[in-house]
Order: structure tokens, then C-alpha cells, then sequence
């Protein structure tokens, strides 16, 4: 049930985040809205895995790469729109 919770907090943050590509004054708001979908979906599925909150190395790495794609994705997608 918190997994379900954690994706839908990260579809508000992702809809945040599509919204503030309107206006070129938002770009960190975009960024910070696309890392916070990124982090909690990580964690929804960590809590669909692992059945509990353990982190072994490898998931803090997979956190990591997931973190620096979400932002160059986002700038990627800022790039082409605008």
C-alpha cells in the first residue's frame, strides 16, 4: 500500500514537473520535481522488492544512475522544447 502512495506522490511530482516546462523561469522547480518522481519511484520499488527498506550497495548505485539520467533527461527534454 505505501508503494502504491509513493507512485502516486510521484505522478503529482511528475505533472508539477510538465507543468513548469511552460515557463522558462521554472527550469529548477522542473529539475527538482523530476528528481523527487525519480527518488520515489526508486523507493516504491525498493519497497516492492526487497519487502522492507534494506539498501544493499548495488540499489545506492542504481539510486545514483537514476538520478543523474532524470536530470539529463529533463535538461534534454528543456533543450528540445525550447
Amino acid at each position: 500500500m505505501l508503494a502504491l502512495l509513493l507512485y502516486l506522490f510521484g505522478g503529482f511530482a511528475a505533472w508539477i514537473g510538465e507543468m513548469s516546462i511552460l515557463n522558462d523561469s521554472l527550469v529548477a522547480l522542473q529539475v527538482v520535481a523530476s528528481l523527487f518522481r525519480a527518488s520515489l519511484n526508486w523507493f516504491g520499488m525498493l519497497l516492492i522488492v526487497n519487502e522492507r527498506l534494506y539498501v544493499t550497495r548495488q540499489q545506492i548505485g542504481s539510486l545514483g544512475f537514476i538520478m543523474v539520467i532524470s536530470f539529463a533527461w529533463e535538461l534534454q527534454h528543456r533543450l528540445v522544447l525550447n
